[in-house]
């Protein structure tokens, strides 16, 4: 007995021609979420290199003010018993404190460098009432004058140094002393400070 063909519907035809519209529309739709979350994505990478690009110029525009980097045995100049000498050769012949100062921006600066007294240091030692004269401590930076904390007190404290420096950087090396000639008590024989970078503001 023969088969009976099954015969095609316009109603089958129909019925798959709207499943493959739905299948199409299916797949337009999840390829445009892969889209959506891709672009979404890049988007998100672009905001985060402006983001930090903006940073970056920020932090530059901050370096391009004077910037002070200090480096070297200590921050804390400390004079003691150890550091009284006969004469000023002696003196050089002692430890060094070394600094470094940079400036990370554009233009020259100049700037000055002080001695100021530590005092949270001299606390510590408790040596407040063991401090030496400043007419008895000497110093020399590089290989400049030899000269007394005496001859370069100013009301900001020992002005050491003064310089200018263009996009660079320039080390220094502080040699101080006390002589002890000319310490007028000589259990007073103690010293502590920090070296201090001022910018000179241009008029």
């Amino acid at each position: 007995m023969a088969k009976t063909k099954k015969k095609l519907k316009v109603s089958d035809i129909k019925k798959n021609n709207n499943t493959e519209v739905i299948s199409t529309i299916d797949r337009i739709k999840r390829h445009e979420r892969e889209y959506l979350l891709v672009t979404a994505l890049i988007f998100m990478v672009i905001i985060a290199a402006i983001g930090y690009s903006l940073l970056g110029v920020k932090e530059d525009v901050k370096s391009n003010s004077y910037d002070s980097d200090i480096m070297g045995t200590s921050e804390v100049i400390t004079l003691n018993e150890e550091s009284i000498v006969d004469n000023n050769a002696a003196g050089l012949l002692l430890d060094k404190n070394s600094f470094t100062i940079t400036n990370s921006g554009k233009g020259e600066h100049k700037f000055k460098v002080f001695i100021i007294s530590d005092q949270a240091m001299i606390d510590l030692d408790g040596c407040g009432d063991r401090l030496a004269n400043d007419d008895s401590i000497y110093f020399r930076v590089n290989n400049g004058d030899i000269k007394s904390l005496n001859e370069v007190v100013t009301e900001d404290g020992y002005l050491i140094l003064e310089d200018s420096i263009k996009k660079e950087s320039k080390d220094y090396d502080l040699y101080i002393w006390i002589l002890r000639d000319k310490l007028h008590d000589f259990d007073r024989n103690h010293f502590h400070g920090n070296i201090m970078i001022e910018e000179i503001e241009e008029e």
